[in-house]
């Protein structure tokens, strides 16, 4: 089953899309929204506070991983800024990192 994040309606695995939330769904997504705005309150550092958010839409929404990306300062590219538990060994900051050549042995150069 393909499932499409909404901002309009809260669907899960076990449920047809279009399909309402049910009360608790709906009580589970609101204590989270006031979590947020406890930790905003708090002043929580930006990318801890946005992988909460991260976390909790990956619990909630039963999906294994989730991150928040925001553009750079320049604008050109997209960065991982908040993340649930990452899916691999891979950082963020790895992520975000330059690309370099690939691992293993190097080019002959060209003596």
């Amino acid at each position: 089953m393909t499932r499409t994040a909404r901002a309009a309606t809260v669907d899960s695995a076990d449920q047809p899309a279009g399909r309402a939330a049910t009360r608790p769904e709906l009580q589970a997504w609101l204590d989270a929204t006031c979590e947020f705005v406890r930790a905003v309150n708090r002043d929580v550092p930006l990318d801890d506070l946005l992988s909460l958010i991260a976390g909790t839409v990956a619990q909630l929404t039963t999906y294994d991983y989730c991150s928040v990306l925001l553009p750079d300062e320049a604008g050109e590219k997209l960065l991982i800024r908040g993340r649930s538990t990452p899916p691999g060994p891979r950082s963020s900051a790895r992520a975000n990192g330059p690309r370099g050549p690939p691992a293993g042995p190097s080019a002959p150069s060209g003596r």
